[in-house]
């Protein structure tokens, strides 16, 4: 017999009353039942049940006064100017012989605050008597350029960098100690022109002039931020390519030196920073006295607020007929056996959110702030000490605890453990790259290549070395043909193939041969800065640790910075950055090869 049909049997809910009333009211027929489920759930057992409603912070403030760049002495750092354009600003304007345009450009606004018409005759003056003049250079690359400039600007605005330089010498004659032979040379004997042009000028123009001049140097010297008396960067480690520092800090206990041991470019943080335990900078309570700061003795700050709840998308709904956000769904998170970690973060969002709140504090930036106490009270009026979680953390080692957040690296004990807000900048505008490096390692060649991209030129033109290679290779050239009057051309031996003008090699070496760690030493003149031009192979060659190379490669950039501070003030320094690469490189380095392109004579 065949089965009988099967019958679906379907069930649809149906009121009663027109009213929705009874249903929104989630009645819950036997609620002594749930009140047993969560006596045995052990939620009454809580005795610390109650909502805060008031916070009492007390933190332990002081500000970092001393600065060091790598092994530099410690000076005074100064809190009116971002931490990043300290660390990281270089010179700039070394020389109007080696930056024509930057020259120009401040020859040019001295006219404008002498004589903006040229009636006076100030104009006609300062150029014939402070002309530019071009760099002496070997490169024939730049010599076309450099005359085009000269050309063009040269006959035209006076050497603003060169004015400055006299200028500077007038008013403090100890400011020529640290310039160069070359330079203090032309300075010299340009203040005596200065000098007598000065004297010849009636009172009221003398009076007209000195306070033209007087803006005009304020400009000069604030224009860009670079180091004192043109000295170079020295928190810029060669060896390295990134940049080192340490700031101290004073506080009652004892001086907090917190080291940036490897700071590539770019924006500074709390996590940036670790305490060291080695030598200090020197610094005392006493640096506290010319601090600007309002009151320096005044280091506790003390805050009572009302503490708000934690949100965060896809949190639970407190209310029960409220919608909750579904743009983030933690029911939907899948984890397997061993990810407790996924497990841990959705019990917290799903179970635990209620339970965390926010207080809001005001720290003063470029201070180390430390919690001397935190008191929480509840709705029930009882009031509870809040400890630090490494005092009740028992789980773990007392030095490195099972769970800790917000701590600098290093500190020893719970009187120098702090948090330091840096005064540091949120954001900042980056210029395009006028210096461009790649360091890529060479595995067919067995060694390295810096190969410089992008150089900047004494006017101030990025010249993309790459290109003018590729461009230079690709003109039409008659010694290229492979005949010659309808003959075969004869073809040459080479030992070993020319890599491109811009590839400059490194070749890995031990410096110490008892140790067995590479570097690598760079070979070939580069034209940038970054490779540091100045440095022969023969007498301070220099070297790269193997490590700071990796296998994808480096990115080195040289940009301009532009920022504005919290007082309103603008900086512009110029800065190096760098970051991973993209690929190893190959030059196309080859041995033993018959080479067509150029035949034997």
């Amino acid at each position: 017999m065949p089965p009988p049909p099967m019958r679906w049997i379907l069930l649809e809910p149906v009121t009663r009353t027109d009213s929705l009333h009874t249903g929104l009211q989630a009645s819950v027929h036997d609620p002594l039942w749930m009140l047993t489920r969560q006596w045995q759930l052990g939620e009454f057992w809580g005795s610390d049940g109650g909502t805060p409603v008031q916070a009492d912070l007390r933190l332990d403030c002081t500000p970092a006064t001393r600065y060091a760049a790598a092994d530099a002495p410690a000076a005074a750092l100064d809190a009116m100017i971002p931490l990043e354009a300290v660390i990281e600003c270089e010179p700039v304007r070394a020389d109007s012989n080696l930056r024509l345009d930057l020259a120009a450009e401040a020859g040019l606004h001295l006219l404008r605050h002498l004589d903006p018409t040229g009636s006076l005759g100030y104009r006609t003056h300062l150029v014939h008597h402070f002309p530019l003049e071009a760099p002496a250079t070997t490169d024939g690359q730049f010599i076309e350029e450099i005359n085009r400039f000269g050309d063009t600007i040269g006959r035209r605005v006076p050497d603003g960098e060169l004015l400055a330089w006299v200028v500077r010498g007038e008013q403090s004659p100890d400011t020529f100690d640290d310039l160069t032979e070359s330079l203090k040379s032309r300075v010299t004997a340009a203040s005596t022109t200065w000098r007598t042009w000065l004297e010849s000028l009636d009172p009221a123009s003398r009076r007209a002039v000195d306070e033209g001049i007087e803006a005009w140097l304020h400009w000069y010297d604030t224009l860009v931020t670079e180091p004192p008396m043109r000295q170079p960067n020295r928190a810029w480690l060669p060896s390295r390519m990134e940049y080192t520092a340490t700031v101290s800090v004073p506080t009652r206990d004892r001086e907090v030196v917190l080291a940036i041991p490897e700071h590539h470019g770019g924006h500074l943080d709390w996590y940036s920073f670790d305490q060291t335990h080695g030598p200090t900078l020197g610094g005392t309570r006493q640096d506290l006295i010319d601090w600007p700061w309002p009151d320096p003795e005044a280091e506790t700050v003390h805050r009572t607020v009302i503490p708000s709840q934690v949100h965060y998308p896809g949190m639970p709904a407190s209310r029960y007929w409220e919608f909750e956000d579904a743009r983030v769904d933690f029911g939907a998170v899948t984890a397997g056996v061993q990810q407790l970690a996924h497990l841990l973060l959705v019990e917290f969002a799903l179970v635990y959110g209620d339970g965390w709140f926010i207080i809001p504090v005001d720290m003063p930036v470029g201070a180390w702030s430390r919690v001397q106490w935190l008191v929480v009270t509840d709705t029930f009026g009882d009031r509870t000490l809040v400890p630090s979680a490494r005092q009740v953390d028992t789980t773990g080692d007392a030095d490195d605890p099972e769970w800790d957040m917000f701590r600098i690296t290093g500190a020893p004990d719970p009187a120098s453990q702090g948090m330091f807000l840096p005064p540091t900048l949120s954001t900042s505008l980056h210029g395009e790259a006028v210096e461009e490096v790649f360091l890529a390692r060479d595995e067919m060649a067995n060694m390295s290549w810096a190969i410089e991209k992008v150089i900047e030129t004494p006017t101030g033109r990025a010249l993309n070395r790459a290109e003018s290679f590729d461009h230079a290779r690709q003109e039409p050239s008659s010694s290229n043909s492979d005949t010659h009057l309808g003959q075969p051309r004869a073809q040459r031996y080479r030992l070993a193939t020319d890599p491109p003008e811009h590839w400059l090699p490194l070749f890995p070496t031990r410096l110490d041969s008892s140790k067995p760690a590479l570097h690598f030493v760079r070979g070939g003149q580069p034209r940038g800065q970054i490779l540091e031009p100045h440095r022969s192979l023969q007498a301070n060659p220099l070297t790269i640790h193997d490590e700071e190379i990796p296998r994808e490669g480096a990115r080195l950039t040289r940009s301009y910075q532009y920022a504005r501070w919290s007082n309103g003030q603008t900086f512009l320094w110029m800065a190096r950055q760098k970051s991973a690469g993209s690929r190893q490189g190959s030059s196309g380095l080859e041995f033993d090869v018959l080479d067509p392109n150029n035949p034997s004579q």
